[in-house]
């Protein structure tokens, strides 16, 4: 067992716990204007929260890139907001969840665009990946080390005004130790199935496919293996999706390269 695979199988099933809520002074519009304009001013709380230079009093910069959404994230008839910003002074991009709550606003989570340069369309969307699964933010990240690139996808799931961790999807990932070995995942769907489709590959060797159907379980709010149904989108000799059986998502082996 590679040592790719290793760090691939602590990352799937290793979930951490549900994002911190903090309350909020502003809306998600006044913090925009905020960021931009430098009015109205944001309270000290919430620029804490936000963690960003240029929400400082007296900043000398201010965000120039800058988009804010409105999305369902949940089963409330409220729409949650994302809010994605350029944070120039820590040279990144950071995107915001929140969440209404009555008439006032929760930050239920953060995501930073990491190492690899910054992508603000593929950083986080919301998406339903099946037919019976609910909607999801998704978040992409770097989550490699020295000598190592893993290429992530997140989902989150917002239950009783929390961000769960429910989905970890390997993009793409390469590790230079203890041998060259790169790995490529692709997501395909039908209805209510999930096909994972994996390629990896050691220098100087044939590639292996090995090929995973997933499916919502409402029970455990989370996409479940689903093996009874191996059969009918995987070929058991090749290791890759059946054709016709199920269609590319925008899960892709690397969104943004």
């Amino acid at each position: 067992m590679t040592l790719l695979f290793l760090l691939w199988s602590v990352l799937l099933y290793e979930r951490g716990d549900s994002h911190p809520v903090t309350p909020m002074s502003m809306s998600p519009e006044e913090l925009a204007s905020s960021l931009r304009n430098a009015a109205p001013t944001m309270p000290q709380k919430d620029c804490r929260a936000l963690n960003l230079w240029e929400c400082v009093a007296g900043a000398a910069t201010r965000v120039r890139d800058i988009s804010l959404r409105f999305v369902q994230l949940d089963d409330d008839p409220e729409l949650e907001a994302i809010l994605v910003t350029e944070a120039r002074a820590e040279r990144t991009h950071m995107a915001y969840a929140f969440d209404r709550h009555g008439a006032a606003w929760n930050m239920v989570g953060a995501f930073s665009c990491n190492r690899r340069p910054c992508n603000v369309e593929s950083l986080v969307r919301v998406e339903k990946l099946t037919a019976d699964s609910p909607p999801l933010l998704l978040y992409y990240s770097d989550v490699g080390g020295s000598g190592s690139m893993i290429m992530l996808t997140t989902g989150f799931l917002l239950r009783q005004g929390k961000l769960e961790q429910v989905w970890d999807f390997v993009n793409c990932s390469a590790s230079l130790f203890p041998v060259e070995t790169e790995r490529r995942q692709f997501a395909f769907a039908n209805n209510r199935h999930l096909v994972v489709h994996t390629i990896e590959q050691q220098k100087g060797r044939p590639e292996h496919h090995a090929c995973l159907v997933w499916r919502w379980d409402s029970q455990y709010r989370r996409f479940c293996e689903d093996s009874k149904e191996l059969g009918q989108f995987c070929d058991p000799k090749t290791g890759r999706p059946i054709p016709g059986r199920s269609y590319p998502t925008e899960l892709n082996a690397c969104p943004g390269k």
